[in-house]
């Protein structure tokens, strides 16, 4: 249910949020990594491939890409930097299929996934979850620029979405 799908992610971002704040990208967002207390609260495990943005190098090689392909965000297979973006992104599609029981992007072949991710257009939620599209929009743009500057602005979206009753 929504209300649920939006605690899960209220949740995960602010785990992420804290992690950000020390400067840690996870890098490898997706469900698997999200696990359940016995209180059904989540928590958000296996930092195996962050990365320190405190560190001077880099943790991978070039060529060398890391993270889940179902919920990398485009830039994790470009060359150049990885930031905070790429993990809201990663957040965004989680939301997504929460909502809808589906992954945005399926494919038999990791390429064709990737390739998706990268050029091809984020189907649109179904008509009972519209009021979250904005919101879903900025998560998942193809150009970080035009994502989320940080979990704390996504926080605030989602309060205002809240609190002028949108998500009722």
């Amino acid at each position: 249910p929504p209300d649920l799908a939006l605690d899960v992610l209220e949740k995960i971002a602010s785990a992420l949020g804290y992690a950000h704040a020390h400067g840690v990208i996870h890098r490898d967002v997706k469900p698997g990594n999200i696990l359940f207390r016995r209180d059904g609260s989540p928590v958000l495990a296996d930092f195996g491939i962050a990365k320190s943005l405190l560190a001077d190098g880099d943790l991978t090689g070039t060529g060398v890409f890391l993270g889940s392909p179902n919920y990398m965000a485009p830039e994790q297979v470009e060359s150049g930097s990885v930031d905070n973006g790429a993990d809201i992104y990663a957040l965004g599609i989680i939301l997504y299929e929460m909502l809808t029981g589906q992954k945005p992007f399926i494919s038999t072949s990791i390429i064709d996934v990737i390739y998706m991710h990268r050029k091809k257009a984020m189907p649109r939620l179904p008509t009972p979850f519209e009021p979250l599209q904005g919101m879903l929009d900025l998560m998942v743009a193809k150009a970080r620029g035009d994502r989320f500057r940080d979990i704390s602005a996504l926080l605030h979206y989602l309060d205002m979405l809240r609190r002028r009753g949108a998500l009722a």
